[in-house]
């Protein structure tokens, strides 16, 4: 799973666009990478890292809501 959107603000991403030093989520612009970090991201950024980074985290996550529809 590649990921395609802003965390932020789901707009569609250009490759060079700005991550989280630490986990590798991806952000459209710094104003956006700003604000999440105060809206949440603050709390949850050392999990993601320790699960693997932004893109096993999500793919994780996805992983669980589609085995629990099931």
């Amino acid at each position: 799973m590649i990921l395609t959107n802003c965390a932020a603000c789901a707009a569609p991403l250009a490759n060079s666009a700005p991550k989280c030093v630490r986990c590798q989520t991806r952000y459209c612009n710094k104003t956006c990478q700003h604000d999440h970090w105060r809206r949440g991201h603050k709390q949850i950024c050392k999990k993601i890292y320790r699960s693997g980074g932004a893109e096993q985290y999500y793919a994780d996550q996805k992983y669980a809501e589609a085995a629990a529809a099931a």
